[in-house]
């Protein structure tokens, strides 16, 4: 069996799930194709997209469906649920603290949603992992798995042990697929997505965010820091390259566009880490310069991308038969 792979593993878990354990259709796009997803976010010093929990709860809520996190007790009670999900065919996506990831462990804890998939058990002490990330199986010993879940983010809603991630429907089977077939992606979402741009919005965050870098002027940031400012705004990158792929699969003719598109954020990230490093006040300073001109350059292309879809595609298939 085949899984889903993705820089978001939340919604990679949940398009997982959908088509692996109830074996829903539907494109993975059409989850993360959605009008917020050039949104982005300051909080607590780091620009952050629309969180993955929102995302996906409207997606599932659209559906007919809800996302639950189970409460299984303790370590133990884990296992038994995930045997139990296991001999019933499907796969589990559990959080775990990527300090104790088999693939990519980390020198700190970071534990905020990274959902990696059970997919099978090898034997008495070990399961069969996915890392959605890493699009890569792997094998892990189930006591250090109890390890890598006994952390604080599972814990979260203060009624108990909550590692896992599963789906309930509110609707038939039939239903739900009807909705999610209405959810897919046409010409019109792209339109949708561009004319709901938020400039003002995305400035007014990225500076704040920018003069929050104003602190490493005095001190170095830590390597807890570095990590989350190179992941954060990677996560960002990537959403725009899905939305970059998916318009060179509908026709869009500018390549030039598209890579420029894409260029922006890696260019902004790597700018971003040699800021950190040199720590000067010019550097600093740059930030903010740097983050207004890719928003609004980014405001730019995606305003040629949606006309040409509006004035070209959409027109050429309302002239169809």
């Amino acid at each position: 069996m085949s899984f889903q792979a993705n820089y978001n593993c939340m919604l990679a878990s949940v398009y997982n799930v959908m088509t692996c354990n109830h074996q829903y259709r539907f494109e993975f796009e059409s989850m993360v194709m959605q009008q917020q997803m050039f949104h982005v976010y300051y909080r607590d010093h780091f620009l952050l997209p629309e969180s993955p929990e929102v995302t996906i709860d409207r997606f599932v809520a659209q559906a007919g469906a809800r996302i639950v996190y189970p409460e299984v007790g303790d370590v133990y009670g884990a296992i038994r649920f995930a045997d139990q999900r296991l001999q019933l065919g499907e796969i589990v996506p559990v959080n775990i603290n990527l300090r104790y990831d088999i693939l990519d462990p980390l020198p700190f804890d970071n534990d905020i949603m990274h959902y990696h998939l059970i997919v099978g058990r090898l034997d008495e002490d070990h399961y069969e992992m996915f890392d959605q990330f890493e699009n890569e199986r792997y094998q892990v010993r189930i006591s250090h798995l109890q390890k890598a879940i006994d952390t604080p983010f599972n814990y979260r809603f203060g009624t108990g042990f909550t590692p896992f991630l599963c789906i309930e429907y509110e609707l038939d089977t039939k239903s739900v697929q009807q909705r999610l077939q209405t959810a897919s992606v046409d010409a019109s979402t792209y339109t949708g997505i561009v004319q709901a741009y938020p400039l003002a919005h995305n400035l007014r965050e990225g500076r704040a965010y920018a003069e929050s870098f104003m602190q490493f002027a005095d001190r170095k940031p830590d390597a807890m820091e570095k990590y989350k400012y190179s992941n954060f705004h990677d996560v960002i990158s990537r959403s725009r390259m899905i939305f970059v792929e998916a318009m060179s699969r509908l026709g869009y003719p500018h390549a030039e566009h598209l890579h420029r598109l894409t260029e922006l954020h890696l260019t902004f990230k790597n700018m971003l880490g040699i800021a950190l490093v040199r720590r000067s006040p010019q550097d600093l300073q740059q930030i903010t310069d740097k983050l207004e001109q890719m928003f609004l350059d980014e405001h730019h292309l995606l305003m040629e991308m949606g006309s040409y879809v509006e004035n070209t595609i959409l027109k050429e298939r309302s002239c169809l038969p």
